[in-house]
């Protein structure tokens, strides 16, 4: 069977939407998440940055602090799809579950479980990388370029069913 791949329609901000049927990412497309125990994707057109939560804002200062120190942490858009899907290849393929951890990296997901990678922009095409173990609580600026290697991933704890 040909799976066709699809350029994000609508319902991508409500559904869940596999990796493999994904194109591209269209430009309304402000942020993605990706959950990482199936590879399925979803988005949002809400900007992240003009949130009225005082957390949020809190947040977005401290991402642009640490971006301004490194802006080689941005990824851009046409980068997102490739990256994931390696993530999926090197963790095991195409699976209905699985942990994914990685042996290095930043104090806070070293060892952990990266239940979701989010993806926000902040300029043009260009996004910076959080992770969550949760649905909502971020455990902070990814360098995706140092972290998500496949010899990073911690394969003793992958556990891909």
């Amino acid at each position: 069977m040909t799976v066709q791949k699809i350029t994000y329609p609508d319902v991508l901000t409500t559904e869940w939407i596999p990796l493999e049927e994904i194109q591209d990412i269209p430009d309304n497309i402000t942020n993605l998440h990706c959950d990482t125990r199936d590879f399925c994707m979803t988005g949002s057109t809400e900007e992240f940055y003009n949130s009225s939560k005082a957390e949020d804002r809190k947040f977005c200062a401290f991402i642009r602090k640490e971006i301004k120190k490194n802006p080689e942490v941005l990824i851009n858009k046409d980068e997102i799809i490739p990256l994931l899907t390696n993530l999926e290849e090197w963790s095991g393929r195409k699976a209905d579950w699985r942990f994914l951890s990685f042996i290095e990296g930043p104090e806070n997901i070293s060892g952990s479980w990266f239940k979701y990678i989010r993806f926000y922009r902040i300029k043009g095409t260009d996004y910076f990388v959080i992770t969550c173990r949760n649905e909502y609580k971020s455990e902070g600026l990814v360098d995706y370029k140092k972290v998500f290697t496949k010899e990073n991933i911690n394969q003793e704890h992958l556990y891909t069913h």
